[in-house]
């Protein structure tokens, strides 16, 4: 759990020593990444499934660690004011959907609402379980032995936000690599959520919320994908 003093806002002292460490860190943790999504997305298609297939088995990995940790905690249900982040973002996001929708009423408004059969399923269960178990239950809290934890936090969410833009090495020697803000904002909510609740269950549901939207807006009215644009670039 956080502590009073590190949720009333105020950033731990890190020493230069620690600061240079945890961005090397950061910094390396992605280029694995990167490159292991750049491998798996030559045998698998499309990129976003590769990535998945490397963060299934990281997760497997992380969690017979953590299990065999006792941190069976970690997996377990909480209480249902935990999960109300998720809930909220589904129905704010049908709520200005629909409003927009039928408020504004340009001609390209109205969206067709896709075939439910070609919806990436994958994406909208396993990705969030995946990334969560990974980023959550194995960066973010092997990050907490190391720093302040809301210092862990922030640069947690900073390997995720790298990671989105696969960051291989050759892309980080040409400087082609981003800090998304979507999944920076994203990996913050769940890393507070996790450290406050002592579940990775409400991350998963909020994540899970999240790449939902993206179908909602699809469905609903598309330009929200448009106007949003500026937290994935």
């Amino acid at each position: 759990m956080l502590s009073a003093h590190e949720v009333g806002g105020e950033l731990p002292r890190l020493g230069v020593r620690e600061g240079v460490a945890l961005v090397a860190l950061t910094i390396g943790i992605a280029i694995l990444f990167g490159e292991a999504y750049a491998s798996a997305a030559t045998l698998i298609h499309p990129p976003w499934l590769a990535a998945l297939g490397v963060n299934l088995l990281l997760g497997i990995v992380v969690a017979t660690w953590r299990l065999k940790q006792g941190a069976n905690r970690l997996f377990l249900p909480v209480a249902a004011r935990w999960y109300a982040p998720a809930a909220t973002v589904l129905l704010l996001c049908l709520l200005v959907a629909w409003t927009s929708r039928y408020v504004l009423k340009p001609s390209d408004a109205v969206s067709p609402s896709p075939d439910l059969g070609t919806v990436p399923w994958a994406w909208l269960v396993w990705v969030p379980i995946a990334e969560e178990v990974v980023f959550r239950a194995g960066i973010g809290q092997s990050l907490r032995l190391q720093a302040p934890r809301m210092w862990a936090a922030w640069f947690s969410a900073a390997i995720f936000a790298l990671v989105h833009a696969h960051p291989t090495l050759a892309h980080v020697i040409a400087g082609e690599v981003g800090l998304a803000t979507g999944p920076f904002l994203l990996a913050l909510c769940c890393e507070a959520l996790v450290a406050w609740s002592g579940s990775i269950l409400p991350a998963i549901l909020l994540h899970a919320a999240c790449n939902a939207t993206v179908v909602v807006f699809q469905t609903v009215d598309e330009r929200w994908l448009r106007w949003l644009d500026f937290l994935y670039s």
